[in-house]
């Protein structure tokens, strides 16, 4: 079985990224272990309504939101507080993850054959030839760890 990957996402009035992007892509992961950690910063929009009431019961998600905005560092720090996955990955609200994702994340970090895992940015359509087949490829800003 997959390890079970908690995905932190800070969030400050920004509503429409989470209802565009972030949230309804990680709805659709194929690896079903996972649950999501919302951190609002003491958005003033609708992002807490947004929430608290127009979420499916599809994932597991957990809100948690600061009485008062101490900025995206502290966000990220509460977010990796209230995290029960084996490993942590953060995203940002306005990114939107493919379906594979979440396994090629988990994969590149159990693969001792690669050494860093980060962002490249590329036009996938060049990107797979013989001379880069064993290049891993992620084309949205990512962090995944493993907490000691």
């Amino acid at each position: 079985m997959p390890p079970f990957v908690s995905i932190v996402i800070c969030t400050k009035n920004r509503q429409d990224a989470l209802e565009t992007y972030a949230l309804p892509s990680v709805q659709k992961l194929n690896d079903p272990n996972f649950e999501v950690v919302v951190v609002d910063d003491a958005s003033s929009d609708g992002t807490q309504q947004f929430l608290r009431d127009d979420q499916p019961g599809a994932i597991r998600l957990r809100v948690v939101r600061n009485q008062r905005s101490r900025g995206l560092c502290h966000a990220r720090n509460v977010g990796l507080s209230c995290c029960g996955g084996e490993f942590i990955a953060f995203i940002d609200d306005d990114c939107a993850v493919t379906p594979e994702w979440l396994n090629g994340l988990v994969s590149a970090y159990n693969d001792d054959r690669i050494a860093m895992h980060g962002v490249a940015i590329c036009r996938f359509d060049h990107l797979f030839s013989s001379d880069f087949d064993s290049i891993l490829a992620l084309n949205i800003p990512t962090m995944l760890m493993k907490p000691i």
